[in-house]
Formats: C-alpha cells, sequence, structure tokens
C-alpha cells in the first residue's frame, strides 16, 4: 500500500469582515478556533435590533470594508465612509 502527499499552496483568500457585505481578498490570513479572523465579527442591525442580510438587502453587496489603521472603514455608493472603531470592547454588545 502506497501514500502519498500533496502539497498545496494557497494564493489568496477573500474574508468578510461585516456578514452580508463585501469582502476583503488577502495573501495571508490568520486563523482562530472558529475559522478564519474576523471573518463576520461584525453585522448590521437595524433599530430594532434584527439583523440585516443580503437575502432582505441586496445592495449589502455594495458595501466594501477597510481596515485603516485601527478602524474598520465602510464604504458604500453615494454614502459618507462609516469609521468604526475595529479593536477593543468600546461598543455595547447587543444582542440579536
Amino acid at each position: 500500500m502506497s501514500t502519498s502527499s500533496a502539497i498545496s499552496t494557497l494564493s489568496a483568500i477573500s474574508f468578510y469582515p461585516v456578514k452580508s457585505c463585501g469582502g476583503l481578498s488577502v495573501t495571508r490570513a490568520d486563523i482562530g478556533a472558529l475559522g478564519l479572523a474576523l471573518d463576520r465579527h461584525w453585522m448590521l442591525v437595524d433599530r430594532q435590533g434584527r439583523f440585516l442580510t443580503q437575502r432582505n438587502h441586496p445592495r449589502m453587496a455594495c458595501i466594501t470594508p477597510a481596515f485603516e489603521g485601527d478602524a474598520l472603514v465602510l464604504r458604500a455608493p453615494g454614502m459618507p465612509p462609516l469609521r468604526l472603531a475595529a479593536a477593543g470592547e468600546d461598543g455595547a454588545t447587543v444582542a440579536v
């Protein structure tokens, strides 16, 4: 019985910091206990605390995230950029 092993190289991978929004293509990524670090780490919610998805709001796909310094910046056509603290526990935890 022979065994063989194949070596593969991953040249790029995409992750989605904000659920249902655009993704980021990277050549390196940290892996955590639940998968890619920061993948779907944030989500958008309405005033009633219900999460928003592309299923109901397809234009969410046009929202593009970027990390700039210690901020997560969201951009969408026709809207001013939204800067959010990307690190730390500055925001309140909300049950959704």
